[in-house]
Parts: C-alpha cells; sequence; structure tokens
C-alpha cells in the first residue's frame, strides 16, 4: 500500500500520542456533557484495559530509553532492532498501548464513539506502521523480516 502525498504529510506532523489525546478528549467531553458514562461493572473492564495499555507503554518505553534511543516516532532507530521483551509480544507495542488506552477510555465516556475513534486510530497507527517497517526492513534487512515473520503487528 502505498502512501499518498497528503497522507505522508498528515503521518508527519501528527504524532500518534496528540491524535490519542485528541480521541481521548473527545471522549472525555461527550461522556461528561451528554451524560454518557457507562455503569462500574463495565469500568472494571476499561481499568483493565487502561493497565495493559499502560503495561505496554511502560515497558517499551524503558527499552528504549534503557538503549539511550529516542522513542518519538518521528526519529529514526537505526541502532538497535528489540525483538525480545514486549517486542517479542506485539511489533508495535506503544502504538497497541495507544489502542488499548482508547478503548478503556472509550467504553467508560461515550461508548458510541468508539465505534468511529477505534478504527479511525487503527487507520492511522497502521499507516504510520507500514511506513515505519518499510524504514525497518531497509535498516536490518534479513534480521527485521526474520522478526515479523514470528512476532505479529499487534497482538
Amino acid at each position: 500500500m502505498t502512501v499518498s502525498a497528503k497522507e505522508s504529510f498528515i503521518l508527519k506532523t501528527l504524532p500518534p500520542p496528540a491524535v490519542f489525546s485528541f480521541f481521548a478528549f473527545l471522549h472525555f467531553i461527550l461522556g461528561f456533557t451528554e451524560n454518557m458514562t457507562i455503569p462500574v461493572p463495565l469500568g472494571l473492564i476499561s481499568l483493565t484495559l487502561l493497565a495493559a495499555g499502560g503495561i505496554f507503554a511502560a515497558t517499551s518505553l524503558y527499552m528504549f530509553t534503557a538503549e539511550g534511543i529516542s522513542p518519538l516516532p518521528w526519529k529514526t532507530n537505526d541502532t538497535v532492532l528489540f525483538t525480545g521483551g514486549i517486542y517479542g509480544i506485539s511489533r508495535n507495542p506503544m502504538y497497541l498501548s495507544l489502542m488499548l488506552c482508547l478503548t478503556g477510555i472509550g467504553i467508560t465516556f461515550c461508548p458510541l464513539l468508539l465505534l468511529m475513534t477505534l478504527p479511525l486510530m487503527f487507520h492511522y497507527l497502521s499507516l504510520i506502521t507500514e511506513r515505519e517497517e518499510t524504514v525497518n526492513g531497509i535498516l536490518f534487512g534479513r534480521n527485521f523480516s526474520e522478526y515479523c515473520r514470528k512476532t505479529r503487528r499487534w497482538l
């Protein structure tokens, strides 16, 4: 799949945490203003998803910082190919953490909006991961191909 010039511009200018924050903000605003929050039992599911997202984010960020590499998505990591730890479960644990957290927030605050924001977030992150995987394939060659064969993109 090729990325158009417009999509490329958007991918370079909107970091995933900013897109996530915008969608989360929409959920909070609509959830509170329209009284579209859910009862406690589903809140436990939300907390579980938020906790899982937090664990994925924290462990993947730790791996980057322990190696002295910037985890920012617009900075290319050309020194280390992470294949162990949380990266042995998912090739994109940071992005997966955003999806899990958005789902947790969406279930609690304005679940109907989640039917729109979750597919949009997934599409956006899929475009980014395709671009990143192309770059990683060039940088790490056969090692990256083998890693892709063994490890799923998401879960």
